[in-house]
């Protein structure tokens, strides 16, 4: 059956479509379109044809996310087993999204205004569902125990002498002080995260979440800084923290400053509107966002 399933796919464009679908979970046809337009120079409309054929095909499927509308693209049983043999070694298998919506946040502020570029040379990329789904052994051996916390993905940034290690947690939803408590823990224990970068919905819970990081004085570490959910909805990566050490710094810039070659490699992205918001942008037939 795997073989049968191979053999319909276009190695040099669909099966990368497929394994990034695994690696995110979901994808907006604007955020396939922005993610390999500088890859296959795709014109209108190409990416949501693509991505036509390849439902017709059996291997994705189009899921509405009824809460805000949004229409995303998620990979199937049989497009799992399609890409099986070209994913790392699996302690888990699985492909599937709990929270659509939420995964989608994730996609925009993890990638945000690189994912233009498609691959930046100079940062690596941690998923959720790598870190929850690859081996450990195919993982780097600093990387902070999966069983410990999952974060909802990494941003890792080989520097010259030192690794730098930035966590990311996407709140859309409240959860309980005990829940802050072992994730200010984890944060506390685990030197080699430099920074935490939050999104919450309202200032009262990034106090929460301090206030559970600090319960043990002694082990605190000052490294937890906020966004709200509004401004990153509003201005993508140009959004500023409100609260933690990088107050009043703007999310790509806080990025970028830990890069080796930014000034040579930052992507060029839109003039009208975030990169973010065309990630998110909901309609599966486009390749501009026209809000």
């Amino acid at each position: 059956m795997k073989k049968l399933i191979s053999q319909r796919i276009n190695p040099d464009k669909e099966l990368a479509i497929l394994n990034f679908l695994w690696r995110w979970k979901v994808a907006t046809s604007s955020a396939i379109f922005i993610r390999f337009e500088p890859v296959y120079k795709w014109k209108q409309f190409t990416a949501y044809q693509r991505m036509l054929k390849l439902k017709e095909k059996g291997l994705v499927d189009c899921k509405l996310v009824n809460s805000r509308s949004f229409a995303i693209w998620t990979l199937t049983r049989n497009g799992f087993k399609a890409i099986r043999e070209s994913l790392p070694l699996l302690k888990e298998e699985g492909y599937d999204t709990e929270s659509p919506e939420h995964d989608l946040y994730v996609l925009a502020a993890q990638y945000g205004d690189w994912l233009p570029k498609g691959t930046v040379d100079d940062v690596a990329f941690f998923t959720e569902q790598e870190l929850r789904r690859q081996a450990d052994e195919t993982l780097f051996d600093w990387l902070p125990p999966t069983k410990a916390h999952r974060p909802d993905g990494y941003w890792y940034f080989p520097k010259l002498k030192t690794n730098s290690l930035i966590s990311l947690e996407v709140e859309i939803n409240r959860k309980a002080f005990s829940d802050y408590v072992g994730y200010g823990n984890f944060y506390n224990r685990y030197k080699v995260i430099e920074s935490v970068i939050w999104i919450v919905q309202s200032a009262n819970l990034a106090k929460k979440i301090v206030s559970a990081a600090q319960g043990n004085l002694t082990e605190f570490r000052d490294i937890h800084n906020f966004i709200l959910f509004s401004d990153f909805l509003k201005y993508g990566w140009q959004a500023k923290f409100f609260s933690g050490p990088a107050a009043c710094t703007e999310l790509g810039v806080f990025l970028n400053r830990h890069r080796l070659q930014f000034i040579e490699s930052m992507p060029k992205v839109t003039q009208k509107y975030p990169v973010t918001t065309q990630i998110l942008d909901q309609r599966l037939c486009c390749f501009k966002l026209t809000v």
